[in-house]
């Protein structure tokens, strides 16, 4: 606040401003004139509350000097209480009544002062100073309070929302705190409390307590946690110690990185970097056996040509004929597996597509099969080549049919899907607008050993004299150029499902 008066040398300051409220002139006078003396700044003389109430702001004190009794027996005070309501200007309370009630009531305004009439020059100037003091404490507090609720705010929306988990556990590794997120992530009842357990016991049971927490290594660590249902969650974590000022250790502080989405995405695109070498050697490897092929072929059938049918080189011929053939297909196969899906890309109707596919479809399914469509009325646009959906629900109908022999139910579902990463699918499929493509058997299923390996070319359940092991390569390809992402989802005895999330035309 102002000072009243200024040290020699020091910068001249503004006079604190004194707003005087009392119905004796005598008293105002003799205010006015001590003030003066003092140093002070007298901006104005009132004679009732009422006149306080309506006119104090216009003077804007730093400190009101109010008479109790004025008007009424106590309207200085419901005019301090009124200012105070609106202001936290110092008010200090002049009075010569020795009634304590009155006192008392004056108290429950939170005055800055409070003095016995009559006055003391001394008394008046200490009341004044002690009360700017403690406007300026106060003020300073409420600051105080605004930057720590501030603070607090900050530390409660990123300990609350942050999608990374947070912990803080003793040096014996007992939990004091979680976030959230690690709560989640740890799969945690939300009526049970993890507070005083052993993180360790939790999460890595198997790990020797030594090597729970590198503290040495200050880089990231990866490894592999365990939930509360017994899910194995692959983890980053930053861990350091807080310690006091004698360097003793109070807790340890660490994040834990959900590594999941990440690791998927890093094995999707090894995968798709390892089908785009093979793919391009096979390119060039199958025009090269083709060309040879091509010419055994035509050699083969003009030996058939010139020799007695039945005779054994007719025989031999013949063989050469049907095994050149059928690696032809092989080669077909390799080349449609090498092919470059992303020319021919723009946006069609993937529901006018698949409607005009259905007879196709169950015409490659066979009788036995049932087809059943679901799909919706309004017309979804994707941003690709219509030819490689094509090719990607043909081989995944063949590769149902294999798992139906003795006859099922082949399911095609077209829906919109939109993933905003807090979805179950959030680890697997990147934030975006998308139509969710499923086909579904009621084969065989698959083992989670062959669903690892789905995908791998030249991978097959079947003889090799009936399957390459190329069909289901070739949609993971197509998935890959059209940037687009497939799931599967079986178990032995359960059928299958195959979800391909296409981006949607503008993402609409």
């Amino acid at each position: 606040m102002n000072a009243a008066t200024t040290s020699p040398g020091s910068p001249a300051k503004n006079p604190t401003r004194i707003l005087i409220v009392d119905d004796d002139e005598n008293q105002q006078h003799l205010l006015h004139h001590w003030l003066h003396t003092m140093g002070y700044q007298v901006v104005g003389t009132l004679s009732s509350g009422a006149q306080a109430i309506a006119k104090w702001e216009q003077y804007q004190p730093d400190v009101i000097l109010m008479d109790i009794m004025m008007e009424e027996p106590e309207a200085g005070i419901q005019a301090g209480e009124q200012i105070g309501a609106e202001s936290s200007v110092p008010i200090i309370y002049l009075t010569a009544t020795e009634e304590e009630g009155a006192f008392s009531r004056a108290l429950r305004s939170n005055p800055h002062g409070y003095l016995a009439k009559p006055v003391s020059p001394a008394a008046l100037k200490s009341a004044i100073e002690v009360s700017l003091v403690r406007h300026n404490y106060e003020n300073q507090l409420v600051e105080y309070r605004k930057k720590l609720e501030r603070s607090e705010q900050l530390f409660r929306g990123i300990f609350t929302n942050l999608r990374i988990g947070y912990f803080r556990i003793t040096p014996e590794h007992r939990i004091e705190l979680l976030n959230p997120f690690l709560i989640e992530l740890l799969e945690v009842p939300d009526d049970e409390s993890l507070a005083g357990q052993n993180l360790r016991d939790l999460v890595a049971p198997d790990v020797h307590p030594h090597a729970f927490l590198n503290l040495e290594n200050q880089d990231a660590q990866e490894t592999v946690w365990r939930s509360l249902s017994g899910k194995t969650i692959p983890v980053k974590l930053h861990i350091w110690p807080v310690t006091d000022a004698s360097g003793e250790m109070i807790f340890l502080e660490g994040t834990v990185e959900d590594m999941t989405r990440a690791n998927t995405l890093r094995n999707q695109m090894m995968h798709a970097q390892k089908m785009e070498v093979i793919g391009t050697l096979s390119g060039r490897v199958s025009h090269e056996i083709n060309n040879r092929l091509t010419s055994v072929l035509g050699h083969s059938e003009l030996i058939m040509a010139k020799v007695e049918p039945g005779t054994k080189l007719e025989k031999y011929a013949r063989s050469v004929v049907q095994n050149a053939r059928s690696a032809s297909e092989i080669i077909r196969q390799l080349l449609t597996f090498t092919r470059e899906w992303g020319e021919d890309v723009r946006a069609f109707d993937i529901l006018h597509l698949v409607k005009n596919m259905l007879d196709l479809l169950q015409h490659v399914l066979g009788r036995g099969i049932e087809l059943s469509a679901e799909l919706p009325q309004e017309s979804i646009h994707i941003k690709g080549n219509p030819k490689a959906v094509e090719q990607a629900l043909f081989n995944i109908a063949i590769n149902a049919r294999d798992a139906m022999p003795d006859g099922g139910l082949f399911t095609i579902r077209i829906e919109k899907s939109f993933q905003d990463g807090n979805g179950p699918l959030s680890k697997s499929i990147p934030n975006g607008a998308y139509v969710k493509l499923s086909l579904t058997d009621t084969g065989i299923g698959m083992t989670d050993d062959v669903q690892e390996r789905l995908f791998n070319p030249f991978f097959t359940t079947k003889d090799e004299n009936i399957s390459t092991g190329l069909g289901l390569s070739v949609v993971q390809r197509i998935m890959d150029q059209m940037n687009g992402h497939i799931l599967v989802e079986s178990a032995p005895g359960q059928g299958a499902r195959f979800d391909l999330y296409l981006p949607l035309s503008g993402g609409k």
